[in-house]
């Protein structure tokens, strides 16, 4: 039957494939979301990750090439991106080339000039405007929250209609029971470099009351370049943070903590998978006030937002956090409500199907 359907076949290209990369969830909500649509063709090139067979399933083919990947960007790679493209969209006929980071979004808006095939960006944050490429060169842009959208709009892609607006997408899950231990457990997840702020989280925890620090138990996941730098700070300090390594079924972890923080220092975060996944498994959230922080969270949890960078502010969100944790039952509740209206994925792949239609038809 589905022989005689014509589908629609895209090819996304990522930067890798990884299990603590929001990027990479984004893509495998969506393709689990789409399982049941047959009238789309999916197929995946990335520069590699650990988590490269958990896609395979669920496209038809997943190539890997290390070359694309923007670390390894040089001269030749570009070229060579570009070409190894074009021979992939020549081979495999593509309706569809769909972007997820500006490196690939360039070498892949030429190849398809070349072949006469539309492409698309999705813009997970805005980058500090540096380098020689173009952060916005695809023919069409989905913008995962407001604020990206709005900055494209005003300062670099003037055709509004080409811009769409598609939030992030993940299925409702069973309603988390938290265990009835005496110690609150708090978590902080993220690859570990610089700009995710877990130095902010370990400075805090040290300087919590000893009453404090002995009701709750502090938990960092995640891997990167920036985690011996970490586990000698959490030393340095006694913070007595448990560093848990990298977590492939993050959900899974959150469905057994209390509360999250989000520590981030970057001004070009958009909106975390994990900010929506700690909501749906009713953590409590504490975040710095970045940027690019959705309305739906800024104003349910504006007792929870302390100023990026600040550990001594964080400090008192958190202190305050685990000793009204049973008082922030609402808050908790409120926010797990407007997740599920506005991040169900039926309402990402509804809106991503339809967007893709509009252009290939």
């Amino acid at each position: 039957m589905d022989k005689d359907i014509q589908k629609i076949k895209i090819l996304f290209i990522v930067n890798e494939l990884l299990n603590t990369c929001g990027v990479s969830k984004h893509l495998l909500y969506f393709l689990k979301g789409m399982q049941t649509q047959k009238e789309f063709e999916f197929s995946i090139l990335c520069g590699g990750g650990d988590a490269v067979d958990n896609y395979r399933e669920l496209c038809k083919e997943v190539f890997v090439d290390h070359r694309i990947k923007h670390e390894n960007r040089s001269f030749y790679n570009f070229f060579y991106s570009i070409i190894q493209l074009y021979r992939l969209i020549k081979r495999n006929k593509y309706d569809l080339i769909h972007s997820h980071t500006h490196y690939a979004a360039n070498f892949s808006h030429i190849s398809c000039l070349f072949n006469n095939v539309k492409d698309i960006q999705t813009v997970h944050g805005i980058l500090t405007e540096v380098g020689k490429l173009n952060h916005f060169p695809a023919s069409y842009i989905v913008c995962v929250n407001e604020h990206i959208r709005d900055y494209i709009i005003q300062n670099k892609f003037k055709q509004s209609e080409k811009i769409k607006l598609i939030r992030h997408g993940i299925r409702n899950i069973e309603s988390s029971v938290k265990s009835g231990d005496s110690k609150l457990k708090i978590i902080s997840a993220s690859r570990l470099i610089l700009e995710k702020g877990q130095d902010t989280f370990i400075k805090a925890i040290a300087l919590l009351p000893k009453y404090v620090k002995e009701s709750a138990e502090f938990l960092i996941a995640g891997k990167g370049y920036f985690e011996h730098i970490l586990k000698e700070l959490n030393v340095e300090l006694k913070a007595e943070v448990n560093f848990i390594g990298e977590v492939k079924d993050l959900l899974e972890v959150l469905k057994t903590t209390h509360i999250l923080v989000l520590a981030t220092i970057s001004d070009t975060e958009g909106l975390p998978l994990i900010l929506i996944e700690a909501a749906l498994t009713k953590n409590l959230i504490i975040s710095s006030r970045y940027y690019g922080i959705n309305p739906i969270f800024s104003e349910t949890l504006e007792p929870f937002l302390f100023e990026m960078g600040n550990a001594h502010e964080l400090a008192d969100k958190i202190k305050y956090a685990i000793e009204n944790y049973t008082k922030s039952q609402n808050i908790i509740t409120s926010l797990y409500e407007k997740v599920c209206r506005e991040y169900g994925i039926d309402i990402m792949t509804k809106g991503l199907s339809d967007f893709y239609k509009s252009i290939t038809q």
